[in-house]
């Protein structure tokens, strides 16, 4: 049984796809050191207001990594439906 501590964040993030898990934690860390990066600005806000820990800071980031991906591609597969219709 997990017991929630007031100290603790949850448990590490250990579902999913471990080969996109993997990837998306490699664009994190570049993304973290690109100069001029919103998702580097972002990445560092997290570890400041996390007391340092990296680790939601990557979470965070990888997520907004995830979410604008899929963005780009739906607008790409609404792109081609237009192009295909026209």
């Amino acid at each position: 049984m997990f017991f929630w501590r007031a100290n603790f964040a949850g448990p590490a993030a250990t579902e999913g796809n471990p080969w996109l898990r993997g990837t998306l934690t490699e664009c994190v860390w570049a993304a973290a050191a690109k100069m001029d990066c919103f998702l580097k600005e972002k990445f560092w806000r997290h570890v400041s207001k996390s007391g340092g820990k990296r680790a939601p800071a990557l979470i965070a980031v990888a997520h907004t990594l995830l979410e604008a991906h899929f963005e780009h591609v739906l607008d790409q597969a609404d792109l081609d439906r237009r192009a295909r219709t026209q």
